[in-house]
């Protein structure tokens, strides 16, 4: 088996590139999911009546665990591995994403916002420490990190527009 000159096989450069597809991937969602409050909570409000308070307090909540949960993932993951914590924060978003979608009243959108920051705050600081780890190839690791961030400012961009033309006609659920 042939190896380059950072000593990486065929089968770790494989790896690598499935670890970057992966992070694109992970990223845009993140970037939907951190935005998206932002953009539907006027019709999220209407229909649940909820006041401009609870509808702030909602809002700043899952900020706030966002915020939280990027401080404390960097311990967690030292403790129970990147890739252990980056799974739990993919399915932590996934159900948190479906309540999101089905909450009856206020209570439950604030439960289902936190927890969607809890896996929002996981996934973003742990995947980019992972990349990190697993990039032997510095040059590889800086069009990644390069590659995300583009990802990240595009997806934003995406949903704003996609909630401009498709909110109406279709409703934030």
């Amino acid at each position: 088996m042939e190896n380059d000159e950072y000593g990486m096989s065929e089968e770790s450069k494989r790896i690598q590139y499935l670890a970057l597809v992966s992070s694109i991937f992970l990223t845009m969602g993140n970037s939907v999911e951190y935005t998206l409050p932002s953009v539907v909570k006027q019709s999220i409000s209407c229909d649940l009546q909820v006041s401009k308070k609870e509808e702030g307090i909602a809002t700043t909540s899952f900020y706030v665990s966002v915020a939280i949960m990027t401080i404390i993932a960097i311990p967690i993951s030292n403790r129970i591995g990147r890739r252990t914590l980056l799974l739990i924060s993919v399915y932590l978003c996934l159900i948190a994403i479906i309540a999101c979608a089905v909450v009856p009243n206020y209570y439950t959108m604030l439960v289902s916002w936190i927890a969607l920051g809890f896996g929002l705050g996981f996934n973003i600081s742990t995947s980019l420490v992972y990349m990190s780890e697993i990039c032997l190839d510095k040059e590889f690791y800086v069009l990644s990190m390069t590659v995300i961030t583009v990802t990240i400012s595009f997806a934003s961009l995406w949903i704003a527009f996609l909630a401009y033309l498709l909110l109406a006609k279709i409703g934030w659920r």
